[in-house]
């Protein structure tokens, strides 16, 4: 018994020893645990503090700024400064500070657009090995500053081979006011040369830098269409888009296209066959050429497309005039194109710019085509069309202007629409007498059709025939004012003003300087966001010259040499053809 009783003592101070032990053991990880813990939320409310001190450090720069902003000229961006209180007010010194156990620097540099980049930076020592930091960045900027308007840069596209060459070329004007050197653009076909640019026509996308550029050849016999992407910094290749046999209709517009807003480009074209073709680019690669339907016998074909995309949206109108005379139109919507409205089968021509489309700012779901409507028609046509929102619309009834002088028939016409402010339109109509005459119309959407300005006889003596010797736009800013650039058979190209508020033309042209031949045609692009605008003029020995307009004074830049007059020493197809174009970025 006495054994036993031993056995079990023994037994109990193993017990003890084991229990003291685990004991201890839990017990140290308590203790760690609650120490690890306090650092912890020491560090946290360190952190707290850093983070709401780097916003105070901030906010003291602020405070430096806000009396002016030429305070922070005093500070050279990249070296360190501390935050001080001298008399009250905050300033920055070179000489180290620390505010408890932290210290806050600031360091300067430069931000967009001429502000000013603030890095505040707070460091503390957590442990003798380890370090904290929080660090916070914001601009200043001198906002009491006007700002002027973001320049923009543009893409200058014309043909430069004659017509027994396929060179183009390309000028860019940069944003501080220069001219590239001309380049050549990519080349079409690298077997051949004769492949001659006879039409070039440009594009800028909806938004960005990104544009197209479509251009018809001919090689003596047969004819082609080319689209070349120019992605904001250089050309790809060249696409063909289509070819066919014919020697007639050379110099037509039968082509046209427009970016969406997702960034597709649709381009419309004919192919010599009375079936108008499709075909998108979505800024990579293009899908499959579409066929829109046929109009007429076999033997008709576009001899003018018009196509334009509505604004902000994926859908398209467009406008072709055949070469049987008949003007139709049909509307890109949710991938396809609707079945043709006829609108005239006796236009006044099927050789000329003679139909036109825009949509307009105010109201986006409605525009604007403009067209005649028998072979000696002196009155413009024009119908409103209403979108639906949902890919369908209607047309409204027809609209009439004015007649051109007695025995005088349309030879060319043109509308644009309002950049802002309003839904009307300037709509002009060339006549076929010699020498022609430009008459000029304001264009409310709907019913109330059409209404004669003063002076609307821009002149009595541009240059006759189809080619087109007037070109319409209007300012960005002073929305109410248009443009018309135009020939009036001399060797200074002209612009004059329409006040859209009062319904008058000016009475007295803007002169551009003297060209060496008589101006045949012009070519105005107003700059979006300015009252700026691109003039563009070609003379009787194919020469082009460019010039910007000052919209705020209404004068001709003299400087920079790029928006001066410049001579850019080309040599076009004909004077027909429409060889060149400028596109701004948008």
């Amino acid at each position: 018994m006495k054994h036993k009783q031993q056995f079990k003592s023994g037994f109990s101070l193993v017990e003890l020893i084991l229990a003291v032990g685990v004991f201890a053991l839990i017990g140290s990880v308590i203790i760690g645990a609650f120490i690890y813990g306090r650092q912890a939320t020491v560090q946290a409310g360190d952190r707290i503090r850093a983070a709401e001190l780097s916003n105070e450090t901030l906010e003291a720069v602020r405070n430096i700024t806000n009396p002016n902003y030429s305070n922070l000229s005093a500070y050279t961006n990249g070296t360190t400064y501390y935050l001080a209180i001298t008399a009250n007010q905050w300033q920055l010194t070179t000489i180290p500070t620390t505010i408890d156990n932290f210290t806050r620097t600031v360091v300067f540099a430069d931000g967009p657009n001429g502000s000013r980049q603030v890095t505040a930076n707070i460091s503390w020592q957590i442990t003798p090995l380890r370090t904290g930091n929080v660090s916070a960045v914001t601009y200043f900027a001198n906002w009491r500053q006007p700002t002027a308007t973001s320049s923009k840069s543009g893409l200058f596209v014309y043909a430069d081979g004659g017509t027994t060459t396929d060179s183009a070329k390309y000028r860019q004007l940069q944003t501080d006011g220069t001219w590239t050197t001309a380049a050549s653009m990519p080349d079409v076909d690298t077997t051949t040369t004769n492949r001659v640019v006879r039409s070039m026509k440009g594009y800028s996308a909806q938004s960005g830098s990104a544009k197209m550029v479509l251009s018809r050849h001919f090689d003596g016999t047969k004819q082609y269409m080319y689209a070349t992407y120019w992605n904001g910094t250089s050309f790809t290749t060249p696409q063909l888009l289509a070819q066919w046999t014919s020697n007639t209709f050379v110099d037509v517009g039968n082509y046209s296209g427009d970016w969406l807003a997702n960034g597709s480009f649709v381009a419309v074209y004919s192919d010599g066959s009375n079936t108008p073709k499709s075909r998108i680019f979505n800024g990579v690669s293009w899908a499959a050429q579409v066929s829109i339907g046929p109009i007429g016998n076999s033997s008709n074909f576009p001899s003018t497309i018009v196509a334009k995309a509505r604004k902000n949206s994926n859908e398209l109108m467009m406008a072709t005039l055949m070469q049987d005379y008949s003007v139709e139109t049909s509307y890109y919507a949710n991938g396809s194109w609707s079945t043709y409205t006829l609108q005239t089968n006796n236009s006044v021509g099927n050789g000329s710019r003679l139909v036109s489309f825009g949509w307009n700012v105010q109201n986006q779901l409605t525009g604007e085509l403009v067209y005649t409507n028998s072979p000696n028609d002196r009155s413009l046509r024009a119908r409103t069309f209403t979108a639906d929102g949902a890919g369908s619309g209607s047309w409204a009834p027809v609209a009439n202007s004015d007649n051109l002088p007695n025995g005088v028939t349309i030879a060319s016409l043109y509308s644009m629409p309002r950049t802002a402010g309003g839904d009307e339109s300037m709509a002009c109509d060339k006549g076929d007498n010699t020498p022609a005459v430009i008459y000029c119309y304001k264009l409310i959407p709907g019913s109330n059709g059409f209404s004669s300005p003063a002076n609307q006889v821009i002149t009595n003596n541009t240059v006759p025939g189809g080619q087109i010797t007037f070109d319409l736009a209007y300012k960005y800013l002073a929305s109410n004012i248009g443009l018309i650039a135009y020939s009036d058979n001399s060797k200074s190209g002209k612009i004059k003003r329409f006040n859209t508020t009062t319904n008058t033309w000016d009475t007295s042209p803007i002169a551009l300087p003297n060209a060496t031949g008589i101006i045949q045609k012009t070519r105005i692009v107003s700059r979006p966001n300015s009252d700026e605008a691109m003039v563009l003029v070609a003379d009787a020995n194919l020469n082009l010259y460019s010039v910007v307009l000052d919209g705020t004074n209404d004068t001709l830049y003299t400087t920079p040499a790029g928006k001066a007059w410049t001579i850019h020493n080309t040599h076009g197809p004909t004077n027909n053809a429409v060889w060149f174009d400028y596109m701004w970025d948008n």
